[in-house]
């Protein structure tokens, strides 16, 4: 499963950059994550923590990973593409139903905790999704 992992890795960074790029949802998400600042403001603040936040989302998708890769693999023991989308969506859906109360007791933006969330189900799904089919 190392090539399914690699792939994993490689594929949730891709989905990412065009994810939240400007000419797709970036725009969006900045509006409703960062209300009332202008776009050059909001890029001056993500500028000053990318040398920390691009790092630490490394880190965490290679965590992420390295669980998926034992809960598919080893634990789940999941053999078709298709099982393995329905883990992805059955381990997205649990994550997020886990946080859908942190997003209305902090009065957090619907619309961010959308775009967030969404593109936290595309990494699930791909991401088991390339452990077994590269794996």
């Amino acid at each position: 499963m190392v090539w399914g992992a690699v792939a994993g890795m490689g594929f949730t960074q891709i989905i990412g950059m065009i994810w939240y790029h400007k000419y797709f949802l970036g725009r969006f998400w900045q509006r409703a994550t960062f209300p009332g600042k202008t776009e050059d403001q909001i890029n001056q603040l993500v500028g000053s923590t990318s040398h920390i936040a691009f790092p630490m989302t490394l880190t965490a998708h290679a965590a992420l990973v390295m669980m998926l890769n034992y809960v598919v693999g080893k634990y789940l023991g999941i053999k078709t593409v298709e099982s393995a989308i329905k883990v992805g969506i059955f381990l997205w859906t649990v994550v997020t139903m886990t946080e859908v109360p942190h997003l209305m007791f902090a009065q957090q933006s619907v619309v961010a905790f959308i775009i967030n969330h969404l593109y936290d189900a595309a990494v699930f799904v791909t991401v088991c999704t390339c452990l077994v089919y590269f794996g």
